[in-house]
């Protein structure tokens, strides 16, 4: 996923370079439109993942569910340094030898400071790339798991603007750290301030 990521973004920086009178209008149009601050109400669905956990068990992490909350601030017209909050809940099973042994339920929640690029199709539409580190607390009581983490996160996504204030995303977001609970994919209004 990680070279599908830095592809996208070269890909992004090269058309961005072939396109620069474009891009300057769009940019125009777009600076007319938005402010600098924003914040970012998503709905999250986590996939779910495997991993050790002792010596001869692992947990595997079923689909879960949550929020997020983005606090954003535009830097440049396709820059902006984002603050980001999620907690999410989820089933884990505890196997040994392919069988479950335990079932519990998992709560996470995680902090994030990321850096994201913004690629402007148009003035209404647009796709972005994000990275930057992430902090993480996992919590699955049953199993005595108390765990926090923290590690690069990143994420790929689309942007559109239903007007000056108000807009739609869509991301797909993981962090190198192992857990349970796995990549995450958002859904989420942007209000701009």
């Amino acid at each position: 996923m990680k070279s599908i990521i830095l592809s996208f973004f070269i890909i992004l920086s090269f058309s961005s370079m072939l396109n620069a009178n474009e891009e300057e209008i769009i940019n125009e149009e777009a600076t007319e439109h938005k402010s600098n601050k924003y914040v970012v109400i998503k709905a999250l669905t986590t996939l779910g993942d495997n991993v050790k956990h002792g010596v001869n068990t692992e947990l595997e992490g079923d689909t879960g569910y949550g929020f997020g909350v983005d606090l954003g601030y535009r830097v440049t017209h396709s820059f902006s340094v984002e603050f980001d909050f999620s907690y999410s809940r989820s089933d884990v099973k505890e196997k040994e030898d392919g069988n479950t042994i335990k079932k519990a339920n998992a709560d996470y929640y995680t902090y994030a400071l990321d850096l994201v690029y913004l690629h402007h199709f148009t003035h209404k539409f647009g796709m972005f790339v994000k990275g930057g580190w992430e902090y993480e607390v996992e919590d699955i009581s049953k199993l005595d798991v108390h765990e926090h983490d923290d590690d690069f996160v990143y994420g790929v996504g689309l942007e559109y603007a239903f007007d000056k204030t108000y807009g739609l995303v869509v991301e797909y977001e993981d962090s190198n750290i192992d857990g349970p609970r796995g990549a995450g994919i958002f859904t989420g209004l942007i209000i701009n301030f």
